[in-house]
């Protein structure tokens, strides 16, 4: 079964609205002197200020170095049946890291679907694209690129990942309650 939250639905791309919301949030309470609500986003908030900022709801986090995945498992299958926000956070790495195999390091992304039949989550860079890598001698290479979601070969900053590998290549994991 697969639960999912429609961030396209007919009144279109409202969780970038949602962002920039957060972003204005943030640079209307900023002392830091960004140009634009967007350089804001990227100012190393944690996940759960996000989620709290953007829903105005309670938050849980997990890292994952101490979760076990059927934890996980068990607060995505709640989160997606109750249309709840979930975001994670990748680790930390000096900047020959910065990219490594298109993932973002010190960056935060969107889970918009959980397939727990596949085991596996769909991911949402918030930029609008990932990263390009070489893989097999694509140095065109990006997440999603081979994903069936994505016949056209897109690169839209969504992407499907196995669970096992998300717990790997993330540190932590943010749930609206």
């Amino acid at each position: 079964m697969s639960h999912r939250v429609d961030y396209g639905a007919s009144n279109g791309g409202w969780l970038k609205a949602l962002e920039k919301a957060y972003g204005q949030s943030i640079y209307d309470d900023s002392t830091f002197g960004r140009h634009t609500p967007y350089e804001n986003i990227n100012s190393g908030n944690t996940l759960s200020e996000g989620i709290k900022v953007l829903s105005g709801s309670d938050r849980n986090t997990d890292n994952f170095w101490n979760t076990k995945d059927s934890t996980t498992r068990t607060k995505l299958t709640t989160a997606f049946a109750n249309n709840k926000l979930v975001t994670v956070g990748t680790k930390s790495g000096d900047d020959a890291d910065k990219h490594v195999d298109g993932i973002v390091r010190k960056h935060a992304y969107s889970i918009l679907e959980w397939d727990a039949i596949g085991d596996r989550v769909k991911v949402r860079n918030p930029h609008g694209y990932n990263p390009t890598f070489d893989q097999g001698g694509d140095r065109k290479n990006f997440l999603g690129k081979t994903d069936a979601e994505n016949p056209t070969r897109i690169n839209n900053g969504v992407f499907w990942m196995p669970l096992t590998i998300l717990t790997k290549e993330f540190t932590q994991i943010c749930y609206e309650e």
